[in-house]
């Protein structure tokens, strides 16, 4: 939800899902921007057939197309200047930060340089790339981006609460880049589990439960 809300989607023409899953990403950037089409690609079968029912049912689906397979091995065309991702290998079954830092580190470290070197060769000279993240695993990643000619554009930092800060990170990486445009925080729910005003502002266009 976060992702899609802060990604900025105007001034793109054709994007790129990578890990689309239901599609949820994708569905949300074609609501806030009209001209743009979207290749979206899904690794399961099951996911990729509800991203593609999806839509299907939504208003924009002349714009969406989903791809069943491997991103890593698929014969992708010609150039993106939008491309987003939340990986799933790195938001499942999350120990401690020290574990979470570790398997960035060592057992996903390939994976992490097969991404950025993936959307290196396929973005854009003015694209931007936008992906969410663990929040002790940035630096690891910055490092691994910056070797494939990729700076942060923007940083946003995600606390479940103020009590339980440092969840997730937002960034958004472009080329010939050396500086933060915007860093800025977001905090998700009050001590009392009430959405924070900022929460409701940013999503209010997408969360149709969200209490007032």
């Amino acid at each position: 939800m976060l992702l899609g809300a802060f990604i900025e989607a105007s001034g793109h023409k054709r994007a790129l899902d990578l890990g689309s899953g239901t599609g949820v990403l994708s569905l949300m950037i074609t609501q806030k921007n009209p001209i743009i089409t979207i290749d979206a690609i899904e690794i399961h079968e099951d996911g990729a057939q509800e991203c593609r029912e999806n839509f299907a049912s939504s208003p924009w689906s002349e714009r969406l197309t989903v791809f069943q397979g491997d991103y890593f091995n698929f014969p992708f065309q010609g150039k993106y200047d939008l491309i987003f991702s939340n990986p799933p290998y790195f938001l499942n079954d999350l120990q401690s930060e020290s574990d979470e830092m570790s398997r960035a580190k060592h057992s996903d470290n390939e994976t992490v340089k097969r991404l950025f070197k993936l959307v290196n060769s396929i973005l854009s000279n003015e694209g931007v790339f936008w992906i969410i993240i663990p929040h002790p695993s940035y630096n690891f990643f910055k490092e691994i981006a910056i070797q494939n000619e990729l700076h942060p554009f923007e940083l946003i930092h995600i606390h479940a609460k103020s009590s339980k800060l440092n969840k997730r990170i937002i960034s958004c990486f472009k080329r010939n880049h050396r500086e933060f445009v915007n860093e800025r925080n977001l905090i998700i729910r009050s001590e009392n589990n009430d959405y924070s005003s900022e929460y409701k502002k940013i999503t209010k266009d997408f969360h149709l439960n969200l209490i007032k």
